[in-house]
Protein backbone atom coordinates (compact mmCIF):
# COMPACT_ATOMS: atom_id res chain seq x y z
CA UNK A 1 0.00 0.00 0.00
CA UNK A 2 3.19 2.30 0.59
CA UNK A 3 2.21 3.40 3.68
CA UNK A 4 5.63 4.75 5.51
CA UNK A 5 5.75 5.44 9.46
CA UNK A 6 8.53 7.87 10.64
CA UNK A 7 9.10 8.63 14.40
CA UNK A 8 10.52 11.01 16.21
CA UNK A 9 11.36 12.15 19.81
CA UNK A 10 11.50 15.94 21.40
CA UNK A 11 11.69 17.16 24.91
CA UNK A 12 8.08 18.07 26.51
CA UNK A 13 7.97 18.97 30.34
CA UNK A 14 4.86 17.16 32.41
CA UNK A 15 3.49 16.48 35.56
CA UNK A 16 4.58 12.97 36.90
CA UNK A 17 2.39 10.44 38.88
CA UNK A 18 2.16 11.39 42.65
CA UNK A 19 2.98 8.63 44.82
CA UNK A 20 0.45 8.38 47.50
CA UNK A 21 0.15 5.56 49.81
CA UNK A 22 -1.78 3.37 49.19
CA UNK A 23 -2.96 4.23 45.85
CA UNK A 24 -1.13 5.72 43.36
CA UNK A 25 -2.49 9.10 42.29
CA UNK A 26 -2.36 11.38 38.92
CA UNK A 27 -2.84 14.77 38.03
CA UNK A 28 -5.52 15.18 35.40
CA UNK A 29 -6.50 18.24 33.71
CA UNK A 30 -9.96 19.81 33.49
CA UNK A 31 -10.90 22.94 32.12
CA UNK A 32 -14.14 24.87 33.96
CA UNK A 33 -16.17 26.70 30.72
CA UNK A 34 -18.12 29.10 32.41
CA UNK A 35 -21.49 30.23 30.36
CA UNK A 36 -23.37 33.28 31.26
CA UNK A 37 -26.61 34.14 29.12
CA UNK A 38 -26.47 38.35 28.63
CA UNK A 39 -29.76 40.26 27.48
CA UNK A 40 -28.19 43.01 25.63
CA UNK A 41 -30.96 45.99 25.09
CA UNK A 42 -29.48 48.63 23.56
CA UNK A 43 -26.22 49.47 24.78
CA UNK A 44 -26.27 47.39 28.39
CA UNK A 45 -25.76 44.09 29.37
CA UNK A 46 -27.78 42.33 31.77
CA UNK A 47 -26.49 38.79 33.20
CA UNK A 48 -30.26 36.36 33.01
CA UNK A 49 -28.19 33.29 33.96
CA UNK A 50 -24.82 32.01 35.02
CA UNK A 51 -23.36 27.96 35.38
CA UNK A 52 -19.78 26.60 34.90
CA UNK A 53 -19.69 22.63 33.05
CA UNK A 54 -15.93 20.93 33.90
CA UNK A 55 -14.88 20.01 30.46
CA UNK A 56 -12.63 16.56 30.51
CA UNK A 57 -9.89 15.69 27.69
CA UNK A 58 -11.67 12.80 25.45
CA UNK A 59 -15.22 13.73 27.24
CA UNK A 60 -18.08 16.57 26.15
CA UNK A 61 -20.14 18.49 28.77
CA UNK A 62 -23.80 19.19 29.50
CA UNK A 63 -25.24 22.32 30.92
CA UNK A 64 -28.61 23.17 31.98
CA UNK A 65 -30.05 26.33 32.71
CA UNK A 66 -33.54 28.22 33.53
CA UNK A 67 -33.93 31.63 32.08
CA UNK A 68 -36.55 34.35 32.60
CA UNK A 69 -38.60 35.19 29.81
CA UNK A 70 -42.18 36.20 30.15
CA UNK A 71 -45.44 36.22 32.15
CA UNK A 72 -45.72 32.23 30.74
CA UNK A 73 -42.43 31.58 32.43
CA UNK A 74 -39.18 30.93 31.67
CA UNK A 75 -37.16 29.70 29.03
CA UNK A 76 -34.38 26.58 29.37
CA UNK A 77 -31.20 26.49 28.01
CA UNK A 78 -29.40 23.34 26.97
CA UNK A 79 -25.75 23.70 25.80
CA UNK A 80 -23.39 20.87 24.94
CA UNK A 81 -19.96 21.11 24.74
CA UNK A 82 -16.67 18.96 23.69
CA UNK A 83 -13.19 21.06 24.08
CA UNK A 84 -9.75 19.88 21.92
CA UNK A 85 -6.58 21.78 21.99
CA UNK A 86 -5.84 24.31 19.50
CA UNK A 87 -2.63 25.77 18.51
CA UNK A 88 -0.68 28.16 20.44
CA UNK A 89 -2.30 26.69 24.04
CA UNK A 90 -5.95 27.87 23.12
CA UNK A 91 -9.13 25.93 23.43
CA UNK A 92 -10.98 24.83 20.58
CA UNK A 93 -14.77 24.15 21.62
CA UNK A 94 -17.52 22.21 19.85
CA UNK A 95 -20.99 23.79 20.61
CA UNK A 96 -24.41 22.86 20.54
CA UNK A 97 -26.88 25.34 22.25
CA UNK A 98 -30.65 24.91 22.25
CA UNK A 99 -32.64 27.83 23.96
CA UNK A 100 -36.47 26.28 24.50
CA UNK A 101 -38.99 29.45 25.47
CA UNK A 102 -42.50 28.49 27.22
CA UNK A 103 -44.13 28.58 24.12
CA UNK A 104 -42.70 29.19 20.31
CA UNK A 105 -40.00 27.84 18.18
CA UNK A 106 -37.19 27.08 19.91
CA UNK A 107 -33.41 28.49 18.95
CA UNK A 108 -30.80 26.45 18.51
CA UNK A 109 -26.91 26.85 17.86
CA UNK A 110 -24.26 24.78 16.80
CA UNK A 111 -20.88 26.54 16.32
CA UNK A 112 -16.82 25.89 16.55
CA UNK A 113 -15.24 28.31 18.35
CA UNK A 114 -11.79 28.85 19.19
CA UNK A 115 -10.86 30.22 22.74
CA UNK A 116 -8.09 31.65 24.62
CA UNK A 117 -7.09 31.33 27.90
CA UNK A 118 -8.16 34.82 29.35
CA UNK A 119 -10.71 35.90 26.62
CA UNK A 120 -14.45 36.27 26.38
CA UNK A 121 -16.47 34.43 23.50
CA UNK A 122 -19.90 36.30 22.55
CA UNK A 123 -22.36 33.96 20.90
CA UNK A 124 -25.79 35.49 19.46
CA UNK A 125 -28.74 33.21 20.81
CA UNK A 126 -31.51 34.82 19.42
CA UNK A 127 -32.59 38.32 18.83
CA UNK A 128 -36.34 39.44 19.69
CA UNK A 129 -38.04 42.63 20.32
CA UNK A 130 -35.46 44.74 20.25
CA UNK A 131 -32.82 42.83 22.25
CA UNK A 132 -30.41 40.26 21.77
CA UNK A 133 -29.82 37.25 23.71
CA UNK A 134 -25.86 36.48 23.67
CA UNK A 135 -23.96 33.37 25.36
CA UNK A 136 -20.57 34.74 26.37
CA UNK A 137 -17.95 31.83 27.67
CA UNK A 138 -14.53 32.04 29.20
CA UNK A 139 -12.45 28.49 29.83
CA UNK A 140 -10.08 28.30 32.20
CA UNK A 141 -7.66 25.32 33.18
CA UNK A 142 -7.24 23.60 36.63
CA UNK A 143 -5.75 19.93 37.49
CA UNK A 144 -7.54 17.27 39.92
CA UNK A 145 -6.28 13.99 41.26
CA UNK A 146 -7.67 10.87 40.55
CA UNK A 147 -7.30 7.98 42.65
CA UNK A 148 -6.21 4.64 40.15
CA UNK A 149 -7.28 1.12 41.71
CA UNK A 150 -5.07 -1.42 42.03
CA UNK A 151 -5.83 -4.39 39.16
CA UNK A 152 -2.95 -6.86 39.95
CA UNK A 153 -0.68 -5.49 37.16
CA UNK A 154 1.86 -2.56 37.36
CA UNK A 155 2.47 1.16 37.62
CA UNK A 156 -0.19 3.12 35.87
CA UNK A 157 0.45 5.22 32.83
CA UNK A 158 -1.07 7.30 30.89
CA UNK A 159 -0.61 7.92 27.13
CA UNK A 160 -1.34 11.77 25.64
CA UNK A 161 -2.29 10.84 22.10
CA UNK A 162 -2.84 14.06 19.99
CA UNK A 163 -3.89 12.88 16.21
CA UNK A 164 -3.10 15.16 13.38
CA UNK A 165 -4.40 15.17 10.07
CA UNK A 166 -1.02 15.34 7.25
CA UNK A 167 -1.00 16.63 3.84
CA UNK A 168 1.96 17.21 1.91
CA UNK A 169 3.96 19.43 4.73
CA UNK A 170 1.08 20.45 6.76
CA UNK A 171 -0.14 18.64 9.64
CA UNK A 172 -3.89 19.55 10.90
CA UNK A 173 -4.42 18.89 15.00
CA UNK A 174 -7.56 17.02 15.26
CA UNK A 175 -8.08 16.02 18.88
CA UNK A 176 -6.40 14.93 22.00
CA UNK A 177 -7.33 12.25 24.08
CA UNK A 178 -5.61 10.94 27.32
CA UNK A 179 -5.19 7.09 27.77
CA UNK A 180 -4.80 5.63 30.76
CA UNK A 181 -3.46 1.99 31.43
CA UNK A 182 -1.42 0.06 33.34
CA UNK A 183 2.47 -1.47 33.04
CA UNK A 184 1.20 -5.12 31.22
CA UNK A 185 -1.86 -3.99 30.03
CA UNK A 186 -2.85 -2.36 25.90
CA UNK A 187 -4.99 0.58 25.54
CA UNK A 188 -6.44 1.42 22.12
CA UNK A 189 -7.50 4.12 19.69
CA UNK A 190 -9.68 3.79 16.81
CA UNK A 191 -11.58 5.66 13.89
CA UNK A 192 -12.88 5.22 11.01
CA UNK A 193 -14.10 7.71 8.00
CA UNK A 194 -15.22 7.66 4.24
CA UNK A 195 -16.84 4.60 2.35
CA UNK A 196 -15.77 2.19 -0.31
CA UNK A 197 -12.09 3.19 -2.03
CA UNK A 198 -11.83 6.42 0.12
CA UNK A 199 -11.91 4.47 3.08
CA UNK A 200 -10.18 4.78 5.89
CA UNK A 201 -9.42 2.84 9.36
CA UNK A 202 -6.89 3.06 11.72
CA UNK A 203 -6.41 1.28 15.39
CA UNK A 204 -3.44 2.34 17.93
CA UNK A 205 -2.80 -0.08 20.49
CA UNK A 206 -0.15 1.41 23.16
CA UNK A 207 1.22 -1.04 25.70
CA UNK A 208 3.37 -0.31 28.40
CA UNK A 209 6.35 -3.25 29.08
CA UNK A 210 8.19 -1.60 31.51
CA UNK A 211 8.92 1.32 33.65
CA UNK A 212 12.58 2.56 35.21
CA UNK A 213 12.91 5.45 36.99
CA UNK A 214 13.25 7.61 33.72
CA UNK A 215 11.61 5.49 30.75
CA UNK A 216 8.89 3.79 29.62
CA UNK A 217 9.34 1.03 27.33
CA UNK A 218 5.80 0.57 24.76
CA UNK A 219 5.09 -1.87 22.31
CA UNK A 220 3.37 0.14 19.33
CA UNK A 221 0.92 -1.61 17.17
CA UNK A 222 -0.85 -0.12 13.71
CA UNK A 223 -3.35 -1.63 11.83
CA UNK A 224 -5.47 -0.04 9.42
CA UNK A 225 -6.43 1.03 5.88
CA UNK A 226 -6.01 4.51 3.96
CA UNK A 227 -7.01 5.77 0.65
CA UNK A 228 -6.08 3.19 -2.01
CA UNK A 229 -5.18 0.14 0.02
CA UNK A 230 -7.05 -2.98 -0.84
CA UNK A 231 -7.98 -3.99 2.60
CA UNK A 232 -6.53 -3.42 6.33
CA UNK A 233 -2.90 -4.29 7.02
CA UNK A 234 -0.47 -4.19 9.98
CA UNK A 235 1.25 -0.94 9.11
CA UNK A 236 3.44 -0.98 12.49
CA UNK A 237 4.67 -3.58 14.75
CA UNK A 238 7.78 -1.78 17.29
CA UNK A 239 9.39 -1.23 20.45
CA UNK A 240 10.09 1.94 21.51
CA UNK A 241 11.88 3.97 24.65
CA UNK A 242 10.16 7.11 25.27
CA UNK A 243 11.82 9.34 28.14
CA UNK A 244 9.93 10.49 31.05
CA UNK A 245 8.32 14.18 29.86
CA UNK A 246 9.36 13.00 25.99
CA UNK A 247 6.93 12.86 23.02
CA UNK A 248 6.64 10.91 20.26
CA UNK A 249 5.15 10.63 17.31
CA UNK A 250 4.13 8.26 14.27
CA UNK A 251 2.96 9.13 10.75
CA UNK A 252 0.95 6.57 9.27
CA UNK A 253 0.85 8.00 5.61
CA UNK A 254 0.62 6.98 1.79
CA UNK A 255 0.78 8.44 -1.73
CA UNK A 256 2.75 11.47 -3.13
CA UNK A 257 2.53 13.70 -1.64
CA UNK A 258 2.13 12.23 1.75
CA UNK A 259 -2.01 11.66 3.21
CA UNK A 260 -2.48 10.29 6.36
CA UNK A 261 -2.28 10.96 9.49
CA UNK A 262 0.88 12.05 12.79
CA UNK A 263 -0.08 10.18 16.53
CA UNK A 264 2.00 12.70 18.64
CA UNK A 265 2.04 9.93 22.04
CA UNK A 266 3.35 11.86 25.42
CA UNK A 267 4.06 9.21 28.23
CA UNK A 268 3.05 10.34 31.88
CA UNK A 269 4.00 7.75 34.69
Amino acid sequence: MGVRLVAGIGAVLLPGWIAAAPYPVVQVPVYHLTARVLSAPGGTSVVLSEGVLDLETGRAGRLQRSIPWDAEGPADLTLEAFREDGPEGAHVLHLNAELRPPSGMPARLARTVELAEGSTALLELQRREGRALVLALEVETDRRPVVGIPTGLGPPVVFHLTVERVRGEAAVPLETNALQTFVGEGVEYAFRRGAGPEEEVLRLRLTPVRVGAEIVEIDVELDGKLPGGEGADALRRDRLLATRGSSTSFDAVAGSPASGYRFRIRPEF
